[in-house]
């Protein structure tokens, strides 16, 4: 099951990534805009495209499914 959550983190940019990791904290839309510099708005866009990636409803679905991930320093050096 990892391994599936793996393929599927791989297919989000860095930025979504990133998000991710905010939401896994979670961070609301507009602290997540201050931590990395860009508007709310682009941060709900990001969120959905990120969900419709992911193939999941809600963002408390981003943040089940990243929990499972192992720590990405871990899998950015198995790639």
């Amino acid at each position: 099951m990892v391994g599936a959550h793996r393929d599927a983190w791989q297919r989000l940019t860095p930025r979504e990534r990133q998000i991710c990791e905010a939401l896994a904290k979670c961070c609301t839309n507009r602290e997540i805009a201050a931590q990395l510099g860009i508007s709310p708005n682009t941060v709900r866009n990001r969120v959905h495209v990120i969900l419709k990636k992911l193939h999941l409803r809600r963002r408390g679905d981003v943040i089940a499914r990243y929990s499972r991930l192992p720590p990405p320093e871990k899998m950015e050096r198995r790639q």
